[in-house]
């Protein structure tokens, strides 16, 4: 059961919709559209274990989401990243603010199969 809940979070934060542009990319035998990017990031809030806000180098938030690794405050993580939705949450402050949700290229590959 927990297992299956994981694979359809996983599809829809990819299947849902995303204010970002996207580009084309080939794959083996059908066109997939992906916004890769490679990030290095340090976690400041974790969500869940599988979901944390980030900052990039430039101080850019970012929610990061995962099926295969643990999130925790103060991780450091580097790599190739796809676009997969937007994120909105309310700050102390009661600001709203809207950022990019990516997950790893490589788990995204595996679940678009």
């Amino acid at each position: 059961m927990k297992k299956l809940f994981a694979i359809l979070f996983v599809a829809l934060l990819i299947f849902s919709s995303c204010d970002a542009p996207y580009y084309a990319t080939e794959d083996d035998t059908s066109t997939t559209y992906t916004s890769k990017q490679n990030l290095s990031v340090k976690i400041f809030q974790t969500l869940d274990k599988n979901s944390a806000l980030a900052r990039t180098s430039d101080y850019d938030v970012v929610k990061l989401v995962t099926m295969e690794e643990m999130y925790y405050d103060g991780k450091k993580i580097t790599g190739t990243f796809v676009l997969v939705d937007t994120y909105t949450y309310e700050t102390k402050k009661g600001d709203y603010k809207t950022v990019p949700v990516y997950i790893r290229y490589s788990e995204y590959k595996k679940e678009n199969k």
